[in-house]
Order: C-alpha cells, then structure tokens, then sequence
C-alpha cells in the first residue's frame, strides 16, 4: 500500500482550507467478479485538516481517478467493468466507473464526486479510517483480472473555529 500526501493549507483567522491526496495501490486479481479494498488512515495524510477536525465545515473530492498500474501475466481479461468505491462511518459510495481497456497507463474519471465528501467529513470526525476498493468485472466473461489500479482522490476541507 502506497500513501501519498500532497498537501497546500491556507488559514486566515481562525479558519482555513487543506487539500490532500489519496493515492493506494490495490492490485486484483480473481476469475470473474474481482474486489480488493486497502485501508487508508486520514490520521496519517490529512495534515491540518486532521488538526482541526472537530471545526470542519466541508469536505469535497476535487477530482479522482483509478489508472491500471500493472497487468500481470497471468490476467487474461481484455477490458474491465472497473468501479473504485470508498467506505467509512458506515457510508459507502462509488466514485469511478465505468468500461476500461486492460493495457497499462488506461484512465478512469471519476464521477458522482459530489456523493463522497460527506464520508471523508465523516471520517474526519471520528477515527480517520477509510477503505478504497477497485472491483473490475472482466470481458470475456470468466476471465480472470489480475490488475494493479491506483486510485487517486484529491480532497478538500474547509474548517472554521466559529
């Protein structure tokens, strides 16, 4: 599992907004069907936002997207119903979707960002934990997906001591 934290803050007063990454690495690899889920910590990546968790008023996904890494020998998959999802506090949502071709370097966009704020929010105000899954469902149908994706999501939170 790869984390990665680009970070920019901006405060005035008493209030101010934090941008950060989160960028996972999740290899899959099954025959039909295929999930994988990593574990993120917003303790470890959110800078000032985890600081002032308790004041944030917002927190939005500013853009993401799920880029194939890696296609290992033995995948035999030629494209991918590919779906990278984000879970915590008891909320899910999915954020990428779509049709991929398995080659290296194909990129999925993001969509429906607007659903996933509320669960980092959430997140942030309790114990900072998260999971990022990538389910791909192969074509030809039966095939067996062994990929590596990177999710990434750029996140932005806003908090106020007021």
């Amino acid at each position: 599992m790869r984390q990665t934290m680009s970070n920019s803050a901006f405060v005035t007063g008493c209030s101010g907004t934090q941008s950060f990454t989160i960028s996972e690495m999740i290899e899959v690899n099954g025959t039909g069907a295929a999930t994988n889920s990593v574990a993120v910590n917003l303790k470890d990546i959110a800078g000032d936002a985890w600081k002032y968790r308790n004041k944030v008023k917002d927190a939005n996904i500013t853009s993401a997207t799920a880029v194939i890494r890696q296609v290992h020998g033995d995948n035999t998959a030629t494209s991918v119903a590919g779906s990278a999802s984000l879970a915590g506090g008891g909320q899910s949502a999915v954020f990428v979707s779509g049709n991929a071709n398995v080659a290296v370097g194909t990129v999925q966009q993001g969509q429906n960002l607007d659903t996933t704020g509320g669960i980092i929010k959430s997140a942030l105000k309790n114990d900072g934990a998260l999971s990022v899954s990538y389910t791909a469902t192969p074509t030809p149908a039966g095939a067996k997906t062994h990929i590596t994706v990177e999710v990434l999501i750029d996140v932005e939170v806003e908090w106020s001591a007021f």
